[in-house]
C-alpha cells in the first residue's frame, strides 16, 4: 500500500520552504481531530502538542514524566497512546495504539511522526521534487508479532 503526498510550503524566518507534512485523524477518549502531521526521519519518537493531547482526552499526568532532547534541547514528556488513522483515496490504514509523547508545558509545534511505531513500519522516501511516499506491506511482521494496524 503506498501513500503519496506533495510538501507543504512553509513560512519560516528564511524564507517559504516546503516540509512532508501528510493529513491524519487521531481519536482520544473523549475526541477526535483532523491533523497536518510533519513525517520526522529525524526523531526517535512521534511527539503531540499537550492542548492537543488535552483535547483528545489523553491522560498527561505529571508524576510519569520523563526527559527528552531534541533539537530544541531538553523538554519534560509523558507518555500516552491515541488512534492515528491515515487515508487517501481507497488506502485506508489505521495504528489504533500509537505511542507518543507529550510535553508537559504548552510548545508551538507540530505533531511529529518519528521512527518508533510509525515510520519504522513504512518505507519512506522524501523526494527531492516536493513529496514524500510512504510505501507500507500489511502482511508483515514487526518484531516477531502481527502489526497493530488495521487496513
Amino acid at each position: 500500500m503506498r501513500f503519496t503526498y506533495p510538501y507543504v510550503p512553509c513560512g519560516t524566518l528564511y524564507g517559504v520552504v516546503k516540509r512532508p507534512y501528510i493529513p491524519v485523524r487521531l481519536e482520544g477518549r473523549s475526541s477526535s481531530v483532523r491533523y497536518l502531521a510533519v513525517v520526522d526521519s529525524g526523531a526517535d519518537r512521534s511527539m503531540i502538542p499537550l492542548q492537543t493531547a488535552r483535547f483528545l482526552g489523553l491522560p498527561v499526568a505529571r508524576k510519569s514524566e520523563r526527559r527528552t532532547r531534541g533539537v530544541g534541547g531538553e523538554i519534560g514528556v509523558v507518555q500516552s497512546h491515541v488512534k492515528l488513522t491515515m487515508a487517501q483515496g481507497t488506502n485506508r490504514l489505521s495504528f489504533d495504539r500509537l505511542v507518543v509523547d507529550v510535553p508537559i508545558r504548552n510548545l508551538v509545534m507540530p505533531l511529529l511522526l518519528g521512527r518508533e511505531g510509525f515510520l519504522e513500519r513504512f518505507t519512506v522516501c522524501l523526494h527531492p521534487r516536493g513529496y514524500v511516499t510512504l510505501d507500507i506491506d500489511p502482511d508483515e511482521k514487526i518484531h516477531g508479532r502481527s502489526s497493530e494496524f488495521n487496513r
